[in-house]
């Protein structure tokens, strides 16, 4: 099971939010505080982006996304008509290559489910590449895994490494390397 993780609002990891910025703001702080160097606080489990998109759980490392955030304006890019890449996102003032997740995982199609909340995930490259971003229907949060709780899984998803136990059902674990290897194939 995910291990609540506790940090006292007296510590130095703990980044207060200011009150009415809602979930955007509450992400960012946890992944500022999840991406920090300075983490001897914390456990030695690794630390994942937990969301669902059609109707699948599943999570991803924290380390590999550079941030979450509301959807801002999406751009398409003139004679490029493609079911995965769909245009440009902006993100933090940068349009960054806005990917379709369930085209690149190759997941069947969903209806959108009324507690849909969509967020822009942006992805950094593992291999230096740069940046590309996904649209997930909900975003739980960041949490950290015991990895001795994961199980393993039929690899019927693309990218798919294991299971994680969690409130929300199991979620899938995703292969960041593998994502972002499928990204810049697409991209190219």
């Amino acid at each position: 099971m995910i291990e609540a993780m506790s940090i006292e609002p007296d510590s130095p990891q703990f980044e207060r939010v200011p009150a009415g910025k809602g979930i955007r703001s509450d992400l960012d702080a946890w992944m500022r505080t999840l991406q920090s160097s300075d983490t001897s606080d914390l456990p030695s489990h690794p630390s994942f982006l937990f969301f669902r998109h059609v109707g699948i759980e599943m999570a991803i490392a924290a380390s590999d996304v550079a941030s979450v955030e509301a959807i801002g304006f999406t751009h398409r890019v003139p004679h490029r008509t493609d079911k995965i890449f769909r245009g440009l996102a902006a993100s933090n003032g940068e349009l960054i290559p806005l990917v379709m997740l369930e085209g690149l995982l190759q997941l069947p199609e969903s209806k959108c489910s009324q507690d849909r909340v969509p967020r822009l995930v942006v992805m950094e490259s593992l291999n230096g590449g740069g940046r590309w971003s996904m649209v997930v229907d909900v975003v739980h949060g960041v949490d950290m895994s015991d990895a001795d709780t994961w199980e393993s899984c039929e690899k019927t998803i693309a990218s798919v490494i294991g299971m994680i136990p969690t409130r929300h059902g199991a979620s899938r674990l995703l292969d960041s390397a593998e994502l972002c290897r499928l990204a810049s194939e697409v991209l190219q």
